[in-house]
């Protein structure tokens, strides 16, 4: 997963365009926008990639490791779990 081409960001954005986006696309593709059906369940696969995205962008900045890393980190973290 490029956790920056998810959120639409090139490489290096910062804290602030990585909040921005994310809010706008979560907006955007929030399941209760849309009633039962393939387009919620759509929408709910986006949110997950969205959420996903973030998180390893926003650890990766908290942690300040790079982001490749952070998101093999969670890739672990989420099969031993």
């Amino acid at each position: 997963m490029d956790a920056y081409k998810v959120l639409g960001l090139t490489e290096g954005a910062t804290e602030e365009e990585i909040k921005t986006a994310y809010r706008a696309l979560a907006q955007k593709y929030n399941p209760d926008n849309y009633e039962a059906g393939p387009l919620r369940e759509e929408a709910e696969a986006k949110m997950t990639e969205l959420n996903e995205a973030f998180d390893a962008l926003m650890g990766a900045i908290r942690t300040g490791t790079p982001v490749c890393l952070y998101i093999a980190y969670l890739h672990i973290y989420s099969v031993v779990k």
